[in-house]
């Protein structure tokens, strides 16, 4: 039985998944206003900074483990699912174990608490990923609910409390506890220790090992900008600079709805059509915003973030143009990973990211925050549009592929927003 509100199809994962992300975009908008109003451009540069060193360590941690779940599945089947969630445990215990022993060896706050959040956040990753796999709308749910008490909190401190980094820190870290717990409960990922195989896990992580490196590289993509720039300029257009990164990622919220569509699609096959018509999808989708913020972006920041922003616009439109091939890496990423391609995507990213580098310090002294935003624009580019390549060289595909809707994928659309009282197509994308 299909469940439809107001002509939608609720069954379907793809409008699942973008009504999720969407509540999403509202919630994370809602909280980046609260954050940036209450540290204001100063402490948010240092947040950020610190957040960003955060997610670099939390991809190290993870070792390519969760990454390589899909991969795994398809080769053994759900058996394999138990394996992981007791893998996943055993890295955070180990990981906190190291951490609060080297409180008794070094005394820096900052790399402890560095180190401290990596650890659940690096697990929280991995669990976040098998949700995707096992049950992406039971995933959804979870993000919603995690995103709306981090919302909570935030308001709490915004109007109970004064300027204060280390409680904006803690409400994260609050929010990726609670997120974790509830996909645990929802999903009952608990360990067992019964089903652990050393050669097993010797596998799996040699195996993890490029998805790591991948992951570590889409990363430096898109942080170690941030990081670069803590070199050049002061944390206040750190702050300025953050703004436009959270913007530009607004945009890739629904890209990611679809890429985590993808996921659980090419865990089980290869789903051609799929990735063509998300990214399709996708790119007009992306066109239309970047067009209404090019005219009413200055307006949108100084309502919303104030004056103080109001330097991010430029910022922001570069990271946006930059986000458009992005959406070709990310759809057509989640095969690659399926089909254990992932010494091509190293490859790519390796070359991508040193671009990225090199054009930062070239381009920073020159331009400041907008030289770093125009490196990361060519390194997207770069990632994205061999990826596109590749992908079009092995399936045999043309760029009007990727360009014009057929006439299947227009009635896929009118299917999935459009009304209807028919019974859907046995073949519908489901």
């Amino acid at each position: 039985m299909k469940f439809r509100i107001c002509n939608i199809n609720l069954r379907n994962h793809y409008i699942m998944s973008v009504m999720s992300k969407s509540i999403i975009i509202v919630i994370t908008f809602l909280t980046s206003i609260i954050i940036n109003r209450y540290l204001q451009p100063d402490l948010k540069g240092e947040y950020s900074y610190i957040m960003n060193w955060v997610a670099i360590i939390a991809l190290i941690l993870n070792l390519g483990i969760g990454q390589s779940v899909s991969f795994f599945k398809r080769k053994h089947g759900e058996t394999i699912v138990n394996m992981f969630v007791n893998i996943y445990y055993l890295q955070l215990m180990m990981y906190l174990l190291i951490v609060f022993s080297l409180n008794f060896f070094y005394t820096n706050k900052i790399l402890n608490l560095i180190l401290i959040i990596s650890s659940l956040a690096q697990f929280n990753s991995q669990l976040s990923f098998l949700s995707i796999i096992q049950n992406i709308n039971k995933r959804n749910i979870t993000a919603i609910s995690s995103t709306i008490i981090h919302l909570i909190i935030l308001v709490y401190i915004f109007f109970a409390t004064s300027k204060n980094l280390n409680l904006i820190i803690i409400a994260y870290v609050l929010k990726i506890s609670v997120d974790s717990i509830i996909m645990i409960i929802k999903n009952s990922f608990y360990p067992t220790f019964n089903n652990l195989k050393l050669y097993s896990i010797y596998e799996i992580i040699r195996f993890g090992f490029f998805p790591m490196i991948t992951s570590l590289l889409i990363t430096f993509n898109y942080n170690l900008d941030i990081i670069i720039l803590k070199s050049f300029v002061s944390f206040e257009k750190i702050g300025l600079y953050s703004v436009g990164v959270t913007l530009a990622g607004m945009l890739w919220i629904l890209p990611d709805a679809f890429k985590d569509v993808l996921f659980n699609k090419t865990s089980k096959s290869d789903s051609i059509s799929d990735i063509q018509f998300s990214i399709k999808f996708n790119i007009y989708f992306s066109l239309v915003v970047i067009v209404g913020f090019v005219i009413l972006g200055k307006s949108f920041i100084s309502l919303f973030y104030g004056d103080e922003y109001i330097s991010s616009y430029s910022v922001s439109i570069l990271l946006m143009m930059g986000g458009l091939p992005m959406i070709y890496f990310k759809m057509i990423n989640t095969l690659f990973i399926s089909i254990g391609k992932q010494k091509f995507a190293f490859a790519v990213l390796f070359c991508s990211v040193l671009i990225n580098i090199i054009l930062n310090f070239i381009l920073i002294p020159i331009y400041n925050i907008n030289g770093a935003a125009a490196a990361s624009l060519v390194s997207y580019s770069v990632s994205g549009f061999v990826f596109l390549f590749s992908f079009m060289k092995d399936y045999n595909l043309s760029i009007k592929n990727f360009i014009f809707f057929s006439s299947l994928e227009r009635q896929k659309i009118k299917r999935l927003f459009g009304s209807t009282n028919k019974i859907e197509e046995k073949n519908e994308l489901t």
